[in-house]
Formats: structure tokens, C-alpha cells, sequence
């Protein structure tokens, strides 16, 4: 889960490999969370409720605002960009991270398709994310991901 707000970090943890959030990013947790755990030496999961969430309205995650939604898309484009960097420095990490980035690369296609946007700015994601070898998405053998490949080339295969 990229939820930052869903672990508990050492602070010398975070010191000593300088993580940090990169500021003015919207998702930036997304960005966060995966160089920490690929950072770490070790880590423990608890099924402990620590944290509950509430939804705004406005929230990014929940804004009807288009220049918002836009800029969180191109905001995940640059974070996907910056990972597929980040697991092409190593082979095994590559592969460890490969779900990751393809489950990002999902979740952009099917935000972006639930929000109202021009046939450009789409077409610009798109662009974005076949330059990065994440559109068409890569093939996976679970149902409902080949479901969304199939339904996402339909759609935007043509922009």
C-alpha cells in the first residue's frame, strides 16, 4: 500500500538514507514508500488499525477539479518515470519491483478514464506512459488485469 500513513518509520531509518517527500508532488507517498521499502534492510507488518482515514471533499484524491486531476496524473507519470529509473539500476530489484510499477501504471489508466478529460490530455498520459513501456499495459494472467488491458486498448490504443 503506498498510504505513508499506514506504517511507522524509524526516524534514523529515514536520516540516514535521506528519504524525504519531494515537495509541490502530488502522490508523493506513492514515490515515498516504494524507495523506503526498497531502502530497508527489514521490516515487520502488523494487521493493527492505528490510523483511521477520512475523506475530504477536495481532497486530491477526491476533486472534481480538472487542473488538479490533471496535475496528479502528469504529477504519477513523473513518479513512474523516476521508479522505472530507480528498478532498472539492478535486475533483481527490477523484477521485485515489476508489480509495483505496473499496478501504478493501472491505477493512472483507470483514474485518468473516470475522470472527463480532452482527447489531448489524454493522448499526452498515454504518450507519456508508451515511452515508458507501460501502455499498452503489460499482460498478467489475473482476470480482472486482463480485463482492464483488453478495455484500455480498445479505448485508447488509437491516440
Amino acid at each position: 500500500m503506498p498510504c505513508v500513513w499506514s506504517y511507522l518509520w524509524r526516524r534514523e531509518f529515514l536520516e540516514s538514507k535521506n528519504l524525504s517527500f519531494t515537495k509541490g508532488l502530488y502522490h508523493e507517498d506513492e514515490d515515498f514508500t516504494t524507495r523506503a521499502f526498497v531502502q530497508a534492510d527489514s521490516f515487520m507488518a502488523y494487521q493493527v488499525d492505528w490510523y483511521e482515514r477520512i475523506l475530504r471533499q477536495e481532497s486530491i484524491t477526491t476533486t472534481a477539479n480538472v487542473e488538479k486531476q490533471q496535475r496528479k496524473l502528469r504529477d504519477l507519470v513523473q513518479i513512474l518515470r523516476s521508479l522505472e529509473e530507480l528498478a532498472q539500476s539492478d535486475p533483481e530489484l527490477r523484477e521485485c519491483m515489476q508489480y509495483k510499477l505496473d499496478y501504478l501504471a493501472v491505477d493512472m489508466l483507470r483514474v485518468m478514464l473516470r475522470q472527463k478529460h480532452s482527447k489531448k490530455f489524454k493522448g499526452e498520459i498515454v504518450d507519456a506512459m508508451r515511452k515508458l513501456g507501460y501502455f499498452p499495459l503489460r499482460w498478467h494472467n489475473e482476470w480482472k488485469y486482463l480485463l482492464f488491458n483488453i478495455y484500455t486498448r480498445a479505448i485508447l490504443c488509437n491516440m
